[in-house]
């Protein structure tokens, strides 16, 4: 193991509303896991029943787990009341999912290649549907009962309305950072920070062989994922994030990559930040180094993609 090598940290204490931070972060993972659980199987039972269901509506969506909740093979939705549902799905989406999208699922329930069932087969299948979609129900609801006090929690803490003044960081993904890094006051340096969360690198070396160098991936991963999230939306609206992954996109265009790479600027950006005890000022652009000539040169790069290849590139 990791301490018999010698690896450990240091005990340390915290606030009883860090612990419960902590301890709320991880129950709200491992629901997370949950409810991706539920969906696979919901997933896996359209796949048999009517797999075209799945390239109209998400099933992260309340409408489709209203239809669901009333039908799932495709003779059923051939033979529903198309006005009535129309109205119910208007009510239930705030009107952004209607007559058209019932239109489109008959289109594709004519032509479906689902498996046609019996009534003893269907019953079964309706039943195995009720359950996942109930599942699926309760974890939702916990899910949200648990962020709410979650954020009650973490708006005490002065790292709430520095993380949420950087455009992209949601109050969801600022509370599920804090929890997990518990005290950012305990890191003297960022890149102990990145450490933790795994985003650090490692080369092997040999002798006078030395290995490429690699992202190390020994950290918390619950951390390692929010983080990503983090940047993967800072990228897109902090120019000394987005800088620093368009550097790494016109040198060689890894997406994935790029994102742990500018990881390093945005936990940089934040310990200044908590350092100064100050919310983010957006800066002028112009003021950023290179920014506009990168841009530049990078909408340039995405426009040639697309002419060749038919696609935007990230």
């Amino acid at each position: 193991s990791n301490a018999q090598r010698g690896f450990f940290d240091f005990y340390k204490e915290y606030s009883d509303e860090i612990k419960a931070m902590h301890a709320l972060s991880i129950a709200y993972d491992k629901l997370r896991h949950n409810l991706v659980q539920q969906r696979n199987r919901i997933h896996s039972l359209l796949d048999r029943t009517f797999p075209e269901f799945l390239k109209v509506l998400r099933l992260d969506t309340k409408s489709a787990a209203y239809l669901l909740s009333k039908y799932f093979c495709a003779k059923h939705f051939l033979e529903l009341d198309t006005e009535y549902e129309t109205k119910e799905l208007n009510r239930i989406s705030r009107s952004q999912c209607g007559s058209i999208y019932l239109k489109k699922l008959q289109r594709h329930a004519k032509e479906s290649i689902g498996i046609k069932l019996d009534k003893t087969e269907e019953m079964a299948e309706r039943i195995a549907l009720d359950s996942w979609l109930a599942l699926q129900q309760v974890v939702e609801k916990q899910m949200h009962k648990t962020m709410k006090r979650l954020i009650e929690l973490a708006k005490t803490t002065p790292y709430f309305a520095i993380l949420t003044s950087l455009k992209g960081i949601s109050d969801k993904l600022a509370v599920l950072f804090i929890a997990e890094t518990r005290d950012l006051s305990g890191f003297a340096h960022y890149k102990q920070l990145e450490k933790y969360a795994g985003f650090s690198l490692r080369q092997s070396q040999s002798g006078q062989y030395v290995g490429a160098r690699h992202i190390n991936h020994i950290g918390n991963r619950r951390l390692s994922c929010i983080l990503y999230k983090m940047t993967e939306e800072t990228v897109k609206n902090i120019p000394e994030v987005r800088v620093k992954f368009i550097r790494r996109q016109l040198l060689k265009r890894n997406y994935r990559k790029n994102v742990v790479a500018a990881s390093s600027k945005l936990l940089k950006l934040i310990f200044a930040l908590v350092k100064d005890n100050r919310v983010y000022e957006i800066r002028k652009r112009e003021k950023v180094p290179d920014f506009f000539y990168l841009e530049k040169k990078y909408a340039a790069l995405k426009a040639s993609d697309k002419v060749r290849f038919g696609k935007q590139v990230a």
